[in-house]
């Protein structure tokens, strides 16, 4: 009988490799004895299924049955094992467990056959130091019973003391592990013996194919390939077309071709017709000699990239749907506009803020929005006018196109020192002074007068007869809109009358204007008081009167403009007539008052 060195299993004598594992026998080499003081480390460990042939076994004399010896077993070794199991073999004399800790998760001794009664007296379990045991108990093996003959007793095997630390374990199946997949080869061996060449056959483990021809590496490589073709799919979809062009108007009003070209890189030249734009931020304007048709229309743009970069002529197709723009000329008009110009394929339908346009047979049409109430009133600067007009175009065979025609435009400045708003007077004349855009022009009633080069004017106009009349003063500039003013100059027979007629019908006192607050503005006055301090300011007066009518607790002080007055001085006793334009922000609120006239004198 050969025992493999490496299993341990036994094979016939004339055996050229294990029958279990596959190990070829060195020639007249004995068994390989068990290397004392062996340590192993094992999750799942598993003696071979194959032992040493076992001796007949008497039958006569159950007490004394015939033993086999086992295998020599490692002694004094440190054996730390998930699973262990010893081989089915028979059975041997029981023999000292090895002496050091043992941290065993289950353990058990497998089903011995023809085991020798147990002997009188017990050995004592063994005791493991330090040990962590999940679950330790003996076999449940079949005995002869020493009463019976023939019977069989399960006999349960004394059980190791454990430690405190335990956890529940359960018997798994044991099943013989999956073996590798042998292959037959032939080899030359020299023979001892004879000295002769001999050819044999051995078993010997598969071999990998290479790793180009393994499954997984052509799975991973079609996958690697297949993911770069999807990149470069999504990057060939997603790619920005190289070059958009639209018609556009830039901020003087004038066509220009709007470009976005995703290959130019800043400093690009695009040439139209002669006209050039530069690209920057892969965006560029080129100006147009004359404005696009409606319709579609191709333009050849030429593309110059900065160094050594690629040039090239690209073919562009522009399709104009309708166009749509302001002319600015009306503004000067009697009644200021904006001129608003349409061209759209025939038979298309068309509204402008709000108003539908007529169109003639070729598409064409002109609609005006009037301006006037942006321009009226007075201001000391220039101050843009901002107006989007809104617009809806319905062509033939396309979806309804609405947006926004955007006017901006800066409005002429426009300040009047005398008169206010309203004027009354006794007197054929009144003097119309103020200030307008340096280098300007002033129309009143549209007919012009001087104006000064800082653009102050200085004007003494007629009242030709007794009643109300509204004169507008316009103010112009080159590209400027115009700002006008209307105000009211009334001629009365005499202004005393008149102003006890107002005391008359006005009765709102001091206390109650300060107490209505900011609801107090365009509230008319008729107040008496005396003069607390005066200043001219060109041809106006601003006064400080001591309000005495509807003043509870004194002083009650106001301030008025008086425009085109005579001088007022500190004390003077005076009538005022006229209308609060605010509450100054000062404290203590101070009614702002805007007179139509005032009269001096005592009550």
């Amino acid at each position: 009988m050969r025992y493999c060195p490496q299993c341990g299993g036994g094979n016939p004598d004339a055996a050229v490799f294990c029958g279990a594992c596959g190990v070829p026998f060195p020639s007249a080499a004995p068994a390989p004895a068990a290397k004392p003081g062996l340590g192993k480390q094992t999750m799942v460990g598993m003696a071979p299924l194959v032992g040493p042939p076992a001796a007949p076994v008497s039958a006569v004399a159950p007490s004394a049955p015939a033993t086999v010896q086992d295998p020599p077993r490692p002694q004094g070794g440190l054996a730390r094992t998930m699973l262990g199991m010893a081989p089915l073999t028979a059975p041997s004399a029981p023999s000292a467990p090895p002496s050091g800790s043992a941290a065993t998760q289950l353990s058990f001794v497998p089903p011995d056959v023809a085991r020798a009664p147990a002997p009188a007296a017990a050995a004592p379990s063994p005791q493991l130091s330090k040990g962590k045991t999940m679950l330790i108990g003996a076999p449940l093996a079949p005995q002869p019973s020493p009463a019976r003959k023939g019977s069989q007793t399960m006999v349960m095997q004394a059980v190791p003391k454990v430690s405190k630390k335990t956890l529940i374990g359960g018997f798994f199946p044991l099943t013989k592990p999956a073996e590798p997949e042998y292959v037959e080869e032939e080899y030359e061996e020299v023979v001892t013996e004879t000295g002769e060449v001999e050819r044999r056959i051995r078993r010997v483990e598969r071999p990998l194919p290479p790793i180009h021809r393994r499954p997984a590496f052509l799975a991973i490589v079609g996958a690697a390939v297949l993911g770069a073709v999807g990149l470069v799919a999504v990057l060939v979809v997603r790619a920005p077309p190289p070059l958009v062009a639209e018609p556009r108007l830039d901020a003087d009003g004038k066509d220009v071709l709007h470009v976005t070209c995703a290959s130019c890189p800043d400093d690009t030249t695009l040439t139209l017709a002669g006209a050039k734009g530069a690209v920057q931020r892969n965006q560029a304007d080129v100006p147009l000699a004359s404005p696009l048709k409606v319709g579609e229309s191709e333009l050849e743009l030429a593309i110059d990239r900065p160094g050594a970069g690629r040039d090239e002529s690209v073919k562009v197709k522009v399709r104009v749907g309708f166009r749509i723009w302001p002319e600015l000329a009306a503004l000067q008009d009697p009644v200021p506009s904006v001129r608003v110009m349409l061209e759209t394929a025939p038979g298309s339908t068309a509204t402008v803020d709000g108003k539908p346009v007529q169109l003639g047979a070729d598409g064409r049409g002109i609609t005006k929005v009037d301006v006037t109430e942006q321009l009226t009133g007075l201001a000391h600067e220039t101050k843009p006018l901002s107006r989007d007009i809104a617009y809806t175009i319905a062509s033939p065979g396309a979806e309804p196109a609405q947006g926004k025609l955007s006017i901006k435009i800066g409005v002429s400045p426009l300040w009047l020192e005398s008169p206010g708003a309203r004027m009354v007077t006794d007197a054929p004349t009144f003097m119309l002074a103020g200030r307008a855009s340096k280098g300007g022009g002033v129309t009143v009633a549209s007919r012009p007068i001087s104006v000064g080069a800082e653009g102050q004017f200085a004007q003494l106009m007629n009242i030709s007869a007794i009643g109300a009349t509204q004169v507008e003063v316009r103010a112009t500039a080159a590209n400027l809109a115009p700002r006008i003013a209307t105000i009211t100059v009334q001629r009365v027979a005499s202004l005393a009358a008149e102003a006890r007629d107002r005391e008359a019908s006005t009765k709102t006192g001091y206390d109650e204007v300060t107490q209505r607050g900011d609801a107090a503005a365009n509230t008319p006055v008729a107040w008496r008081g005396d003069v607390l301090s005066s200043t001219a300011r060109g041809h106006q007066i601003v006064a400080v009167l001591g309000v005495s009518t509807g003043c509870a607790k004194r002083p009650c002080r106001a301030r008025v403009t008086v425009p085109g007055g005579a001088p007022l001085s500190t004390g003077d006793a005076v009538a005022v007539f006229g209308r609060v334009a605010r509450l100054t922000p000062e404290e203590p609120h101070v009614p702002d008052v805007e007179a139509d006239f005032l009269l001096k004198g005592p009550p």
